[in-house]
């Protein structure tokens, strides 16, 4: 975010114009494709107030707005010793089993196939690097080749789609069962993921509360879920990937369910902590929680209206104090 706090009842674009009026920043967008037309008017308000802002965006489509220069970001180069993909796959292999040397013959060729069977897409390589700490890279090599030939229809899977999907169904295979069942539930969160909130909403089943933390850490040295400060993120690829097995296994309701009543009474704690000692741990709290917390407040604006209310009034305080009336308007 940007740090700005605006509590007065004007637009939320008409603040930001105000606070950014002669800055020359760069204000970098992600995702935008999800709302490309939202996005695109807001790009075109902010850059026709502030003419020292320069915008970054990364979107699957074009924002649309005057002035947009759009760059193709292909994938890395891959095949050769000196190539993108194969430097990148050394960083992280270094990273992940520091002690292992991929300096010999076999071990660079058979990197370099990696690579150039995973179309040097970024993630795809994090993926199979995460594999260095139970397999050679030969063993890579020989597993991506098997899961590969089952993926060839090319009118359904265009050819960098299919290396993507061929690594995340892998890695996917690899995890134990408690923990892919553990990816398929995390699936329904939007934004950090704490093990005490992880506990609350996945635990159930085979997968009971004590097994929810250590499965998190496997996942994040899988490169399944990315560490932060406070928590784990996971990326939008692999959460869609999780949430098609979650509605496989039919808990797609109960978990969405669950997520949003877990983030009700977190809102309804918030409320009661917002005005004692510990404000500005809340604060932090709710600021981290808070896709999630819109999340679980649309399934109970469809699902249970009354929860919704009480957790829509909590929340609001939250919205007032810090800069999210557009929030309050919006579901209040």
């Amino acid at each position: 975010g940007v740090g700005l706090l605006d509590h007065s009842p004007r637009r939320p674009v008409a603040a930001l114009g105000e606070w950014l009026s002669g800055k020359e920043l760069l204000l970098v967008l992600d995702c935008c494709e999800r709302i490309v037309g939202p996005c695109g008017r807001l790009v075109t308000e902010l850059l026709a107030v502030v003419p020292g802002l320069t915008v970054l965006a990364t979107s699957r489509e074009p924002l649309g707005s005057a002035g947009e220069r759009c760059v193709e970001v292909p994938p890395l180069s891959a095949g050769d010793d000196g190539d993108e993909a194969v430097r990148l796959f050394h960083e992280r292999a270094a990273a992940v089993a520091p002690d292992l040397s991929l300096d010999d013959p076999a071990s660079a060729a058979a990197v370099a196939e990696i690579c150039r069977r995973l179309d040097g897409i970024p993630l795809a390589v994090e993926l199979a690097c995460a594999q260095l700490r139970e397999s050679t890279a030969q063993e890579i090599t020989g597993r991506l080749a098997s899961r590969a030939e089952d993926l060839t229809d090319d009118t359904v899977w265009p050819r960098r789609h299919r290396a993507l999907r061929t690594t995340i169904g892998w890695s996917h295979e690899l995890c134990a069962p408690l923990e892919r069942l553990l990816w398929a539930r995390l699936s329904v969160f939007r934004g950090v993921i704490t093990a005490p909130d992880a506990e609350a909403v996945c635990a159930g089943g085979p997968l009971e509360a004590e097994a929810v933390a250590p499965a998190l850490e496997r996942l994040a040295d899988q490169s399944v879920l990315r560490r932060t400060g406070n928590g784990y993120r996971m990326l939008d690829t692999l959460r869609e990937y999780g949430a098609m097995w979650l509605a496989e296994l039919a808990e797609d309701a109960l978990l969405a369910d669950r997520h949003a009543r877990h983030f009700a009474h977190v809102a309804v704690q918030a409320y009661a902590g917002w005005l004692g000692p510990s404000q500005v741990l809340w604060y932090h709290r709710i600021a981290d929680t808070h896709a999630d917390l819109c999340a679980a407040l649309d399934h109970l604006l469809a699902e249970d209206p009354e929860m919704a209310m009480e957790m829509a009034g909590c929340a609001g305080l939250f919205w007032s104090c810090c800069g999210h009336l557009h929030q309050a308007r919006t579901y209040l």
